[in-house]
């Protein structure tokens, strides 16, 4: 596994390497739950996978199998520390959507100081997946 990238020198941010997040991701208990064709017809937005963002993006319209990653982002205040942290986290957008949220399927990306992420912005913390 390789080492957390560290994005500024002066700056406390790691990136865990993101193809070992996806071999993590593609652990076999996780993939047996990978679902391409779950659609509903009923106009009722119940997953990403039924909103018009998606259904018109060029690459989910012409490839059915496409890896779907899904990030997600959240503050977390330390008790005893003097900064507030910003956590990343992805998990893959083809499981069943209420697995999504399980010990095994969410992976941790990233973690930045929050006054350094606001400083350098959040596409510098991406830079290494987008």
């Amino acid at each position: 596994m390789d080492p957390p990238r560290i994005i500024e020198k002066d700056v406390h941010s790691y990136v865990l390497p993101i193809k070992s997040t996806l071999q993590q991701l593609a652990h076999p208990e996780i993939l047996g739950f990978v679902s391409y064709s779950v659609e509903n017809h009923d106009g009722i937005i119940r997953d990403i996978r039924d909103g018009s963002y998606f259904k018109q993006h060029v690459l989910f319209c012409t490839d059915r199998h496409a890896l779907i990653i899904l990030f997600y982002y959240d503050d977390l205040p330390m008790l005893f520390a003097l900064h507030k942290y910003s956590m990343f986290y992805c998990t893959l957008g083809s499981l069943l959507p209420h697995l999504r949220s399980t010990s095994l399927a969410v992976n941790l990306y990233g973690i930045a100081c929050t006054k350094h992420l606001k400083k350098y912005g959040v596409m510098k913390m991406l830079s290494s997946f987008i």
